[in-house]
């Protein structure tokens, strides 16, 4: 078998806008995959400290926005044409927004995600090459590290979120094994990264947040 180089691979944006923190129960307020991006209608009022972030409000989404299930299902497909294309789908933190989709399908009576390619997260391959880099870690911080360009401003907005997390992992990929080996390695770094960060917490006696995080271990998709 001839083993794919990353010069080879082609690079697709993926990020979401959603209803809350926690991807088991969040809805996806809007999305985007590579060029395309989808505004849903909710199936429940998008909270205040939601819109505070993104910017898109119940009244917006429901006037503007596709049917939910089937914005769901057409997000789901076009990962799987880019995987079947031979394309990585880039995503920052990915845990949260594969989480996010395979909780959105399960409800939808669409069934599982399936994980049908390479992904690159930055946030995960960043943690594991620069460890000990004092200062944040969100999008817009890691942007701004290598150069990337992301404002504040356009931070929160899933077209501009894709196309930074997609120029960060054109700059991290090399630090990353070949594609077929990638998702492998980096679900190794996030579980050791999060098992760090539950023996911090711990250490500053916060043992049930830390045990929390040692219930979410598992990357790209939390089971």
């Amino acid at each position: 078998m001839v083993q794919v180089s990353w010069e080879r691979v082609g690079f697709v944006g993926f990020d979401t806008e959603t209803s809350g923190p926690d991807p088991t129960t969040a809805e996806i307020v809007s999305a985007c995959v590579g060029a395309r991006v989808w505004l849903l209608r909710p199936t429940a009022p998008i909270p205040q400290g939601a819109v505070d972030v993104h910017g898109i409000s119940t009244d917006e989404a429901l006037a503007h926005g596709m049917d939910h299930a089937t914005g769901v299902a057409e997000i789901r497909q076009a990962l799987y044409d880019a995987w079947a294309a031979g394309e990585a789908v880039c995503a920052f933190n990915a845990s949260y927004d594969f989480t996010l989709l395979d909780r959105e399908c399960a409800r939808h009576g669409l069934g599982a995600l399936e994980i049908r390619g390479t992904i690159v997260d930055a946030y995960v391959v960043d943690k594991a090459v620069d460890r000990f880099r004092r200062g944040k870690r969100q999008l817009v911080d890691v942007a701004a590290h290598y150069g990337v360009k992301l404002s504040d401003d356009d931070a929160h907005g899933a077209q501009a979120d894709a196309a930074a997390a997609t120029a960060l992992a054109r700059k991290l990929a090399r630090m990353l094994p070949p594609p077929d080996q990638a998702n492998a390695r980096q679900a190794q770094w996030y579980r050791a990264q999060r098992e760090s960060f539950a023996k911090w917490l711990a250490s500053k006696g916060n043992r049930a947040e830390a045990d929390d995080v040692l219930q979410r271990l598992e990357w790209p998709v939390e089971r």
